[in-house]
């Protein structure tokens, strides 16, 4: 887990895991609403990756898709996740 911290406030979380397959598995990210459209959830997906990458995993995904929000889609396959039935997946 990684806090995002600015000026002293959390303003941002991110969640993940490596699972027995060998893939890392992001279970949670969320920034405040009043901190959207800064850059933080690219910051905490990125440090994310790098740090799943550091450790050998296979590729990365995340918990089911529950939202039919196509932003939040949209946000994932910009940083090359692909959407794979309610998962989106990113292989390395």
């Amino acid at each position: 887990m990684f806090e995002l911290i600015v000026q002293n406030e959390i303003v941002g979380e991110i969640v993940f895991s490596i699972a027995p397959d060998g893939f890392g598995v992001i279970n949670l990210i969320e920034v405040k609403p009043n901190c959207r459209g800064k850059g933080f959830g690219n910051q905490l997906l990125n440090e994310a990756i790098a740090q799943l990458k550091c450790q050998g995993v296979k590729g990365i995904r995340l918990t089911p898709i529950k939202t039919k929000t196509p932003f939040i889609v949209d946000w994932y396959k910009k940083k090359g996740f692909v959407l794979n039935r309610d998962r989106m997946l990113l292989t390395f």
